[in-house]
């Protein structure tokens, strides 16, 4: 494994930590109201970079196989975040995360596809 390599594969292992952080803040802001006005900010905070990091993969990836996962994930995270909005800042966009919401399920058994064809390939030629 390159150096590029391992930075990407740093860049993917950071970016799940972010992203629970920031789902862990939303739920707090919503749930506890002392420390809501400092969460609701707090989880805004950690989006920011959770999906610079999501987005940065797909524009450096070159395999395709990884390149739909990251896609697939970004989708996600968009549609995850413009709710989180909706919820914590009272911004309705909850029309534009249905749409990407949408199209993650859109994606999910295209993904499917490819993961179970990649298996296949594996499982008749280990050692590629």
């Amino acid at each position: 494994m390159n150096k590029k390599q391992r930075y990407l594969s740093l860049l993917e292992q950071i970016h799940f930590p972010l992203w629970i952080i920031k789902d862990f803040s939303w739920f707090i802001a919503l749930n506890y109201e002392a420390t809501a006005s400092y969460f609701k900010y707090f989880s805004l905070l950690f989006a920011i970079p959770t999906i610079s990091i999501s987005l940065y993969l797909i524009f450096t990836e070159k395999r395709t196989f990884f390149l739909f996962g990251h896609v697939l994930l970004a989708v996600w995270l968009l549609a995850n975040t413009l709710w989180m909005v909706t919820e914590l800042f009272y911004h309705e966009v909850k029309i534009v995360s249905l749409l990407f919401f949408s199209m993650g399920a859109i994606l999910i058994p295209f993904f499917t596809v490819m993961v179970v064809k990649d298996f296949k390939k594996t499982a008749q030629h280990p050692s590629e």
